[in-house]
């Protein structure tokens, strides 16, 4: 049987942080805040949004789909935000990686994590169709120029992580 390390607040820390007036956040940051009459106060910022773009090329079959679940389930737990799949450079797909991805894309919708998909070729459009993944189909992307402008006005003064990834299969 595998053993686990658990961890928790023993008193002694809670009533030291609690005394030193800090706080810890989800991710072990301490968060501390006083307003001008002495008495603290606490607030919590959302984290930026991490949106990654994985861009597939070759052929998604039965032989490489478990390598694409694997992809996608790492990058859904390392905190992705919105993953994009960009399926305009992959050469063929069969029914099975239309099933995988309109699977996956379920799952990263009940996580809460937007899940979208640029098919390209009509063949792939109609290959995720037929899998119901029709709903997640986004369209083209802009240009790049436009795209730069409304990614910097959406974004605002913090900016999200942004990252791309080119997978073989």
């Amino acid at each position: 049987m595998k053993r686990h390390l658990t961890l928790a607040t023993t008193p002694e820390h809670a009533r030291e942080d609690e005394l030193m007036g800090r706080v810890r956040g989800g991710d072990g940051a301490t968060i501390v805040a006083e307003t001008g009459l002495g008495e603290r106060s606490m607030a919590f910022a959302a984290a930026p949004a991490w949106r990654h773009t994985l861009v597939l090329k070759g052929k998604l079959d039965y032989h490489s789909t478990p390598e694409l679940e694997e992809e996608i389930e790492c990058l859904c737990q390392e905190g992705v935000t919105t993953l994009t799949l960009d399926l305009r450079q992959l050469h063929a797909i069969d029914s099975i990686g239309a099933q995988v991805i309109a699977f996956r894309s379920g799952i990263c919708q009940r996580r809460g994590q937007d899940f979208r998909v640029i098919a390209g070729s009509r063949a792939v459009h109609r290959a995720l169709s037929r899998a119901g993944a029709a709903d997640v189909l986004m369209p083209e992307p802009l240009a790049s120029s436009s795209r730069a402008l409304l990614s910097a006005v959406a974004n605002g003064p913090f900016g999200d992580r942004r990252t791309t990834m080119v997978k073989d299969l």
